[in-house]
């Protein structure tokens, strides 16, 4: 039995960090968010990278499938609180004796560690059960109704009953009674632990008990015999202490697994209520079979409320669209709303909400980013130059449907060949199936487009700053000013005022 509350069919796996996983933590600002949803617990921070970055849901039936978890878990924030809290302590159960003792190659002192161990998480297995009955309130997930309906059926008043005789019967308070054959030279040639427990669970299952007792003794003062019968006695409980090791290392991984899976569903709460603190919406993604972007009303970069910065909703159409292509005023949004878009996807694919009053999209499976980066400090190479050797690189994880980001690529040299470079390698990924949303100064290369795709292709543009807020953008052709004088002129004359 394992918890299963991410996948159906799979556990929360070990991944490794994919090569673009640096630079889109970079590229969208990602940290400052799963810091603010891990509140200073690494392990927890670990687990949300883990699944947002490596393990996104597989199919549009596992996105409900968390989210239907998500939604449980948030209405009964106390309770999930709870199970949490029962399958930590859980794990801090055996402590620092017990796994010493668990390592060791005594069979005898791992059975008498385990059995106390044992003990102890069935009390704790039988506490996770009467949570998941207790109170009015019962889960509505396909996760949660089956995980404590398993418990329920597994840990019920036999299996309570069979595992403590077992236990009983394990501390061994009335000796050691086994058979054994000889050979023809009178050497042991089997040996079988007799027990008192007959059931068919998994502890009863390692004795067989045939034949009738039989005996000898010892003198006191024989410490060859009794050498030899410490040895003997430890081979005949090495079978019985693997299976005890055995089903303390399955119900721990039961918890861990379970307490894994949970510090993401909790530090998503987490996020969810700061958020919602501040006033900003959000909402889970309705998910289309397939499509092109996203539709969203009202799309934010959650980055600037938990900065303390006031933030403007977008409304973005592109369900049918495969290409949206970002120009207009500087200081006016565009990098804010693309790492809005990759941001909202990212969260969608894993199951969770997306920042916005309501959101569609369909599942990429992997969102990639090309953002301008500072200069090679080695001088080995120009700018222009790493941007082509990283899209270089970039271009054999692609696959048909993933999303990919361009914050001000290839502009690094001069106009003409910018937009050249950057119009061939657009549509190149287009045509094959890539998502793209792409920012941009290359007046050119947008004006290009525009004339000849504007009807396959969302423009969208920014066009002025209102206020303190930031800049609202709207469908609109591409403009050949990028406003750079405007702001120069606004940003001189504040400066002017101030020393004033």
């Amino acid at each position: 039995m394992l918890p299963h509350l991410l996948d159906p069919k799979q556990s929360l796996p070990a991944l490794a960090a994919a090569a673009q996983e640096k630079n889109l933590i970079e590229d969208l600002g990602l940290a400052p968010l799963f810091d603010a949803m891990a509140e200073g617990d690494e392990g927890r921070r670990e687990i949300v990278q883990r699944v947002v970055l490596r393990w996104p849901c597989r199919d549009n039936a596992t996105v409900r499938y968390r989210q239907a978890v998500f939604a449980d878990l948030c209405a009964q924030p106390t309770r999930a609180q709870a199970i949490f809290t029962l399958a930590e302590t859980s794990l801090a159960l055996p402590g620092q004796s017990h796994q010493f003792w668990l390592f060791s190659k005594s069979p005898s002192r791992r059975l008498r560690a385990n059995t106390a161990l044992m003990r102890e998480l069935i009390k704790q297995l039988q506490a996770l059960r009467d949570l998941g009955s207790s109170g009015s309130d019962s889960f509505h997930s396909e996760a949660l109704r089956k995980l404590f309906s398993n418990l329920q059926k597994e840990i019920d008043a036999e299996f309570l009953r069979a595992a403590h005789e077992a236990l009983a019967a394990l501390q061994l308070d009335a000796g050691l009674r086994s058979a054994a054959t000889v050979d023809a030279l009178g050497r042991c040639t089997a040996s079988v632990l007799h027990g008192g427990v007959a059931n068919g669970s998994w502890l009863g299952r390692v004795w067989h008990a045939t034949g009738e007792d039989a005996g000898f003794s010892i003198a006191d003062r024989d410490e060859a015999g009794q050498t030899a019968l410490g040895k003997l006695r430890e081979r005949l409980l090495t079978q019985t202490a693997r299976v005890l090791d055995d089903a303390v290392a399955r119900v721990l991984q039961f918890f861990r697994l379970l307490r894994d899976e949970l510090h993401f569903y909790l530090a998503a709460h987490t996020l969810y209520q700061k958020l919602q603190r501040q006033g900003m919406p959000c909402s889970l993604p309705e998910l289309q079979e397939e499509g092109g972007l996203l539709d969203a009303s009202g799309l934010y970069s959650p980055l600037l409320p938990l900065r303390g910065e006031a933030t403007v909703g977008n409304d973005i159409h592109a369900l049918d669209k495969k290409l949206v292509l970002i120009t207009g005023a500087n200081r006016g949004g565009k990098s804010t709303l693309l790492r809005a878009i990759g941001i909202a996807q990212l969260w969608a694919e894993s199951g969770l909400y997306g920042f916005a009053v309501e959101m569609r999209t369909a599942l990429c499976g992997a969102v990639f980013s090309h953002f301008q980066q500072e200069e090679d400090a080695s001088l080995r190479r120009g700018k222009f130059a790493e941007e082509l050797q990283r899209m270089h690189n970039m271009v054999p994880q692609l696959r048909p449907g993933v999303m990919m980001l361009f914050n001000e690529s290839f502009a690094a040299t001069n106009e003409q060949e910018g937009s050249e470079v950057a119009r061939q390698i657009t549509l190149a990924l287009r045509d094959a199936g890539i998502r793209v949303v792409f920012v941009t100064h290359l007046y050119s290369f947008a004006k290009e487009l525009f004339d000849k795709e504007h009807e396959n292709i969302l423009f969208l543009r920014a066009s002025g700053e209102q206020g303190n807020a930031p800049f609202q953008l709207l469908p609109g052709a591409p403009e050949a000013s990028s406003f750079a004088q405007e702001i120069y002129q606004k940003v001189f004359s504040e400066s002017l005022q101030t020393q004033k």
